[in-house]
């Protein structure tokens, strides 16, 4: 009975609000998990090109052309 005395005295509740805000909040945390999945997917791919760069200059310093590949760099710009 309050909600017909509500609509006759143009009241209202709240009820439209917290709908409206229920889907806002769903909304939200829809774009937090894609947000989540871009950065944690963007980490992976720096973290691998980290990998890749550092695995690089370890191929290079072994690289069958140079003749102390082995022995590693000994010597540098200030000794």
């Amino acid at each position: 009975m309050g909600s017909i005395v509500s609509d006759i005295m143009g009241i209202d509740d709240g009820s439209a609000a917290r709908q409206q805000m229920a889907k806002q909040e769903e909304k939200i945390a829809v774009q937090e998990a894609a947000t989540a999945v871009k950065e944690s997917k963007l980490a992976q791919e720096t973290q691998k090109r980290v990998v890749a760069r550092r695995g690089g200059g370890q191929r290079m310093l072994l690289s069958k052309e140079r003749p102390d590949a082995e022995l590693g760099i000994q010597s540098t710009l200030g000794g």
